[in-house]
């Protein structure tokens, strides 16, 4: 669930799990300019953020900062079907 921690600017941890006992606390921020979104380091939203996020109804980006946050890269952009999406070479 998102929990704003700026006047535009809210965030939600999550466990990042890479294999069988391996795991560790990682969070998507997401950032609210003028007229548009910005996803940075896409996580497993929940239907309420997603729901959220598309109330705001400005142009979203998803960002994927390299190829170690990005687990969730594809399942956002499904689920922002229009927003533009922008990682590194090889994503």
């Amino acid at each position: 669930m998102l929990k704003k921690i700026s006047e535009n600017i809210w965030e939600f941890p999550y466990w990042a799990k890479l294999g069988p006992g391996i795991s560790f606390p990682t969070r998507t921020t997401v950032i609210q300019l003028e007229n548009k979104v910005i996803l940075y380091s896409p996580g497993p939203f929940e239907k309420e953020d997603v729901e959220l996020i598309s109330s705001w109804e400005k142009e979203i980006f998803i960002v994927a900062p390299n190829l170690f946050h990005h687990f969730y890269f594809q399942s956002a952009s499904e689920l922002f079907s229009k927003a533009k999406c922008f990682g590194p070479e090889g994503l």
